[in-house]
């Protein structure tokens, strides 16, 4: 069995295939899917092949300009906020990068503009590669671009 890589309740990491490096996220054991902060999300492309496209805000990740991006949609999900309310969101995949670590994440798109954190990294993407400290932050150096 691979040796599991020890996080902290915040880790920073990288997602490549949006261009975005350095981000810090909360790593949260209670929520099953990931999810990352995202405007204008629309649907895309054809039914055999559906396109999300979508707006990572300048704001929000460190860039100088927003980024509008379209990329195939994984699937779709019913997801159960923190506070109660269902919401049917779309799902992408990325790379992500976690400290030396690195691996493929399906990512929901949804509004997270009133949280503190723009990503939450939740159970499926840790599943058998990560334990979590949840007394600590910031366990694993930050991913550097490659």
């Amino acid at each position: 069995m691979k040796q599991k890589t020890l996080v902290g309740s915040v880790e920073r990491i990288a997602l490549p295939d949006l261009g975005i490096e350095n981000l810090d996220v909360r790593v949260d054991t209670g929520a099953k899917t990931s999810s990352l902060h995202a405007t204008n999300i629309s649907l895309e492309g054809t039914v055999n092949k559906p396109l999300v496209k979508f707006t990572l805000l300048a704001d929000d990740y460190g860039w100088d300009v927003d980024r509008v991006l379209q990329l195939p949609v994984i699937g779709t999900k019913t997801v159960i906020s923190s506070n109660g309310m269902s919401e049917q969101r779309v799902m992408i995949a990325s790379d992500l990068h976690i400290g030396s670590q690195r691996w493929s994440i399906h990512l929901t798109l949804t509004d997270r503009a009133d949280m503190r954190y723009k990503m939450l990294l939740g159970r499926q993407a840790m599943k058998q590669r990560l334990i979590v400290d949840p007394s600590k932050k910031f366990l694993q150096e930050p991913p550097h671009s490659s």
